[in-house]
């Protein structure tokens, strides 16, 4: 369940034009997740301080959606441009990724 909700957490951040790392991640289990249930995740990215930017999500099986079975906060890091070319120099992708449109 964290890995689910690490990954749409990073995909508010980056849908909202922000990039970066997650530096922190506080997931509330609430309810017991069954196996074999469809789930649902939903994220909105927080406030911007810097290259900080938080975002919250949850967790709901499908068939109850009214029924929070997890929730998460992640605070997420954008690299510097310089510093995501040499971390990711490695890896087939851009870098910008992991840095922020308005990182100077």
């Amino acid at each position: 369940m964290a890995t689910l909700l690490d990954h749409v957490l990073a995909r508010a951040v980056r849908a909202a034009g922000r990039g970066g790392l997650t530096a922190t991640l506080t997931v509330h289990y609430r309810r017991p997740v069954r196996l074999g249930v469809p789930l649902l995740l939903s994220a909105q990215m927080g406030e911007t301080h810097g290259r900080r930017t938080s975002a919250t999500a949850r967790l709901v099986a499908e068939d109850d959606p009214g029924t929070v079975l997890a929730e998460a906060e992640g605070l997420f890091v954008s690299l510097r441009p310089e510093r995501a070319a040499s971390v990711f120099a490695h890896m087939d992708r851009p870098a910008g990724a992991w840095t922020s449109s308005s990182d100077g």
